[in-house]
């Protein structure tokens, strides 16, 4: 058996890999994460860490393409734990949603828009507008509303 190599050592290798592996990476990371900007950044730090030697490519334990694809599905993990990391966190600190950040520029383009979205459901048939409004400001589900 041949010791693990770091593929650091060979930037060629690391150049190959990418281009016959990225799409596949790609393509595991958004499934995982079903986000393009953040599959990409995981794709990102799986070469990234091919790169740096942090992973080592041993042919007698597997294909190039299984360890990029493992290192791309743990890092996607990774991304979504920390998601929801953040996500809890940020709710620890913001248990009232109604704070206000804006300037009343803002609260003036709302209002403006509140205005149009009435006056285009006053458009609407009455049955429609019934549907709308039971899913929208009512929060009911298609099946509660049918």
């Amino acid at each position: 058996m041949r010791p693990a190599v770091p593929i650091a050592m060979d930037p060629v290798m690391l150049v190959d890999a990418y281009g016959a592996h990225r799409d596949a990476t790609y393509r595991l990371a958004y499934r995982i994460l079903g986000d393009g900007p953040a599959a990409e950044d995981a794709v990102q730090d799986a070469f990234l860490k091919l790169w740096t030697g942090g992973a080592q490519f041993d042919p007698s334990r597997g294909s190039m393409r299984g360890l990029i694809l493992t290192i791309a599905r743990h890092t996607s993990i990774d991304g979504i734990r920390r998601r929801t990391r953040r996500q809890r966190t940020e709710s620890a600190y913001c248990t009232d949603a109604t704070y206000v950040t804006d300037g009343p520029e803002c609260a003036t383009e709302r209002a403006d828009e509140a205005r149009r979205v009435r006056e285009a459901l006053l458009t609407l048939p009455g049955e429609q507008r019934r549907a709308i409004q039971m899913a929208y400001f009512a929060g009911l589900t298609r099946r509660e509303i049918a």
